[in-house]
């Protein structure tokens, strides 16, 4: 690639980001959003696939919600049918792939967590054992409690049975 080529891909990959973080901020309307999404996805050209990806991912939590449902639903068909008819590079497929997989879990990004050090993960497994002992320990006191509560319910009841009898 040609270096005003990766200059204008950079250009327009954060044009599109920007956009994005106007609507979050409610500087652009959905209805202008649905605009490009539908532009966007029209083209089938890779780079605007790529916008298409970096778009939604900006904007996906904000646009998937009850009432703009069935449009958004069609878009991620339009976008489902270009990975299984493997219209594109593989790249891109991976791209939409990975909106798509994003929608499905409801816009939680598994990049969110970064990967854990050893000391963290020694740390989390100690912290894990801590709680399981808590929990034994709490059960252990509930089921003394019920116990506690149960004999103090027989010793009523036979002390009861006793003075009645004298």
């Amino acid at each position: 690639m040609s270096l005003e080529l990766i200059k204008s891909k950079r250009k327009s990959l954060g044009n599109i980001r920007f956009i994005g973080e106007l609507f979050k901020l409610d500087f652009l309307t959905e209805k202008i959003m649905y605009s490009c999404i539908d532009s966007l996805l029209k083209t089938k050209e890779e780079e605007s696939l790529e916008c298409l990806c970096k778009l939604l991912t900006t904007i996906g939590r904000k646009m998937d919600h009850e009432k703009a449902q069935d449009l958004i639903n069609q878009y991620f068909k339009r976008m489902q049918s270009l990975v299984q008819h493997k219209q594109t590079s593989s790249r891109i497929r991976f791209m939409i792939q990975d909106v798509l997989e994003l929608r499905q879990s409801r816009w939680e990004s598994k990049k969110d967590t970064a990967p854990k050090t050893i000391d963290q993960i020694h740390k989390d497994a100690h912290m894990e054992d801590l709680q399981i002992k808590q929990q034994a320990q709490q059960l252990k006191y509930q089921q003394k409690d019920r116990q506690g509560s149960y004999n103090d319910r027989n010793n009523k009841q036979f002390n009861s049975a006793f003075n009645n009898n004298r």
